[in-house]
């Protein structure tokens, strides 16, 4: 019986480990090579779908910025319009309550120019009491009613009110053509103030009787007078009966 050799079978051993370890360096190495190949195309849709959502959303802003600057210019538009508007009618009621000096058939055109300086207004003005004074002191002189000033010094007080008002709207419409849009939207609607307003006119444009005259607190009584609640629905009353006064 013939003895085994050791070394050749220690050299196929060898070989055959060699050869198993040879498979699994080259199994992991394919795993290796496709596990980054998935990483990588998953990095490359990402960032491609992140491409995406970014050039829509700049296109989006750049949208809304351009119709915000539109809405600034136009609403800017109107405001000077507004401006322009209030400035000619505060120098007109002036020019035409010079003329009523001498001329009193321009009372109704004081009187209009006068209700349409208001109506430009907002009555929650912090002018708007100053400025129903001075129309009033300014049409007072005109009349020769008015008590401790001439009719050039309450003119004067009147154009120092309209000044302030037309000074501070100018101021807030520049800086409001300044201002940067903002990213969004969310103060483009803004909701209207709906709260009662303080009613206070003029003397001279106060037509609808005693009960709304301004009160002591600066403010008019809004409620309608008795004589006008019962305006048209009151019966006229019966006379009285004679039986009635026979019997007693």
């Amino acid at each position: 019986m013939s003895t085994p050799d050791f070394t050749a079978v220690a050299a196929s051993i060898n070989q055959r480990l060699a050869q198993i370890e040879a498979a699994q360096t080259a199994a992991h190495g394919a795993i290796t090579a496709a596990t980054v190949t998935a990483v990588v195309a998953a990095v490359a849709a990402l960032l491609s779908l992140g491409g995406v959502i970014l050039t829509a959303w700049v296109a989006r802003r750049n949208g809304f910025i351009q119709t915000r600057a539109t809405q600034q210019l136009k609403h800017a538009d109107f405001r000077q319009a507004w401006i322009n508007g209030l400035r000619e009618e505060m120098a007109r009621f002036l020019s035409l309550t010079a003329e009523y000096v001498v001329d009193r058939a321009k009372e109704p055109e004081v009187i209009e120019s006068m209700a349409m300086i208001l109506l430009r207004m907002n009555n929650r003005d912090k002018e708007y009491d100053g400025l129903i004074v001075a129309l009033d002191e300014v049409l007072d002189a005109a009349q020769d009613r008015l008590v401790g000033k001439t009719y050039g010094e309450a003119a004067g007080d009147y154009l120092i009110i309209c000044q302030r008002i037309l000074k501070r709207e100018w101021e807030t419409t520049r800086i409001a053509m300044l201002e940067e849009p903002p990213m969004w939207g969310s103060d483009i609607r803004k909701e209207p103030d709906l709260s009662a307003p303080k009613v206070r006119m003029p003397r001279h444009l106060d037509t609808r009787g005693p009960s709304l005259a301004p009160s002591d607190s600066g403010t008019a009584d809004v409620r309608p007078s008795a004589k006008k609640q019962g305006a048209g629905t009151t019966k006229p009353k019966a006379p009285p009966s004679r039986n009635r006064h026979s019997s007693s």
